[in-house]
């Protein structure tokens, strides 16, 4: 929820239904949906669509923390089109409205794992962060075996340090 009380919802879709102005949709598979952002304004009676985040086909199943220094960081899947396939990050900034993401300056690979002849291979990342600042992302893959694989990474978010707002 927005600090101005707006409900806002992050969804996969069907990249037929709401595809993006700039591309043509890529073809006919799940891989290739996306992510759109809806607000409700009276606490979700209706909803409207929002304008779009900036991230393409084939990345879907967002999740969104803010972090102790209090950055946002959406992970999500990136399962075709755009290799590395897995998870990524994000850094966005909370505003009183909503938020925004970084999606063509701050992304990080989590997980590049699926070997780049595969399809889609997993993901799903959802992020935790400890109290002492460590992050925990679990995702799936699909390894060189051809068989899905579950891991856990532990890592440390990048620091700002060049005075910006994100």
């Amino acid at each position: 929820q927005a600090s101005n009380g707006d409900v806002l919802g992050l969804f996969r879709v069907d990249h037929r239904v709401f595809p993006l102005a700039s591309a043509e949709p890529p073809g006919a598979g799940d891989q290739y949906e996306r992510m759109i952002l809806f607000r409700s304004r009276d606490g979700g009676a209706t909803w409207s669509r929002e304008p779009d985040l900036k991230s393409v086909y084939g990345e879907m199943y967002p999740s969104v923390i803010r972090l102790s220094d209090g950055r946002l960081l959406m992970t999500f899947t990136v399962r075709d089109l755009n290799p590395p396939l897995g998870v990524h990050a994000v850094f966005g900034v909370e505003r009183d409205d909503g938020f925004t993401f970084a999606f063509d300056t701050d992304r990080l690979v989590i997980d590049a794992k699926t070997p780049l002849d595969s399809d889609s291979g997993g993901g799903f990342g959802p992020t935790v962060q400890l109290e002492e600042g460590t992050l925990v992302t679990s995702y799936s893959y699909r390894g060189v075996d051809r068989q899905p694989h579950m891991e856990i990474a532990r890592w440390q978010s990048p620091t700002i340090s060049d005075g910006g707002d994100r």
